[in-house]
């Protein structure tokens, strides 16, 4: 009976001693895609190619500020609006609005 456990028990182990090692090696292959799409993201950043956007709705219109210099960067009354006069200002660069008063969420919406 025990020479039947012995190899259970040590075939079970090294079962879940692969698992574990193929769990780890998602893991590690998923922390270096994201840290990959980060680096993309402050190299964006720090050559102007992306601006990030403050948002705030005044008389149905959605005003856009560059939220590090506060200056005016475009309005619109819907996100197409705004994607088209932003790329008519900015042209080749990408916005992000990452900062917006409880009216303005509605251009997500739009």
């Amino acid at each position: 009976m025990i020479d039947f456990i012995i190899p259970v028990f040590v075939g079970v182990v090294l079962g879940v001693m692969i698992l574990q090692a193929i769990n780890i090696y998602r893991a590690w292959r998923e922390f270096n895609e994201t840290d990959h799409e980060v680096e993309e993201f402050v190299d964006k950043l720090d050559n102007q190619k992306i601006i990030i956007l403050e948002v705030e709705a005044v008389d149905g219109q959605f005003m856009c500020y560059n939220i590090l210099t506060k200056e005016f960067v475009c309005m619109g009354r819907n996100m197409a609006e705004v994607a088209e006069r932003f790329q008519q200002r900015y042209p080749g660069r990408e916005a992000g609005i990452v900062k917006e008063d409880p009216v303005a969420q509605q251009l997500r919406e739009a």
